[in-house]
């Protein structure tokens, strides 16, 4: 059976760290749209749910609270580190009723029809063959259950993508650009392609709402606070991976030029594109 290796390897690699040693920058950019997939979700008090790709757990710990303690919620993730941080959070906030399971959703063998819903926030795009891992959580889901994650549009319509990018590259080059549908946080860009692999997978009732909002990158308040962020998340550390001293230093003062431009009252607001989507097993 194919795995996601790769991505096991980089989400407990240090290109990874901020996720876990400063979860709260990630929710503060994106916990208003794991917001829209609780929403979308509408668990209900003794419900048993599975979130993929959990991370930090800001979502699974609001989940835990919807559910109540008559209901379960685990919270899964290929990051060991990541991990420990959501099953912290669980403990301080007196949540008995969160498990977490290190493991691969493409490839676990889950207990079948065990989950009410599975929801995910950014969680399920990084699957080496998605229409195998969807098929295993539809598997893992009861008669009736419901699916609902938030994923990326594609990366022109998200400025919190091009607006780093473009002001890195101009002084650094461009990355090499992945292939088409290769796992990534814009490889559900195309909503005819998630339409596609639920239902290849299985679910049906598939629904993909299209959502125009604003992110703040890190909850920076300023522009420095944004180059803070960036440069030391993934994505940042990706673009100036191979910048030599000079060309790092340009582009960083290129990057703090362009995050001021998108500097208003409410600090670095820059525009963002998701798909909600839902389905039923």
């Amino acid at each position: 059976m194919t795995t996601n290796s790769d991505m096991v390897k980089l989400w407990n690699s240090d290109a990874a760290q901020t996720w876990w040693t400063r979860p709260e920058r990630y929710d503060a950019m994106i916990g208003p749209l794991g917001d829209r997939v609780l929403a979308a979700a509408a668990l209900q008090p003794g419900e048993r749910v599975l979130d993929v790709g959990c991370g930090a757990g800001q979502l699974t710990t609001q989940a835990a609270a919807a559910v109540g303690r008559t209901g379960q919620v685990v919270g899964l993730d290929i990051s060991r580190e990541l991990l420990s941080v959501t099953g912290r959070r669980a403990a301080e906030a007196g949540l008995g009723h969160v498990e977490v399971l290190e493991a691969d959703a493409q490839a676990h063998a889950f207990e079948p029809s065990s989950y009410d819903v599975v929801i995910s926030r950014f969680g399920v795009m990084f699957f080496a063959d998605p229409v195998v891992a969807f098929a295993n959580l539809r598997a893992a889901t009861k008669d009736g259950g419901r699916l609902a994650f938030v994923c990326w549009q594609p990366a022109p319509s998200n400025e919190w993508a091009t607006v780093p990018l473009f002001a890195v590259a101009a002084h650094v080059g461009f990355p090499e650009p992945p292939p088409p549908g290769a796992p990534g946080p814009f490889a559900f860009g195309d909503p005819d392609r998630v339409r596609q692999v639920l239902t290849d997978a299985g679910w049906s009732e598939v629904d993909v709402e299209d959502v125009q909002t604003t992110v703040s990158p890190g909850g920076a308040r300023n522009a420095d606070e944004a180059v803070a962020f960036i440069t030391e998340d993934t994505f940042g550390k990706m673009l100036l991976a191979n910048a030599e001293p000079d060309k790092r230093e340009a582009a960083l003062a290129a990057l703090r030029t362009a995050y001021e431009e998108h500097n208003g009252p409410d600090g670095i607001r820059l525009k963002a594109a998701v798909w909600v989507v839902t389905a039923t097993r």
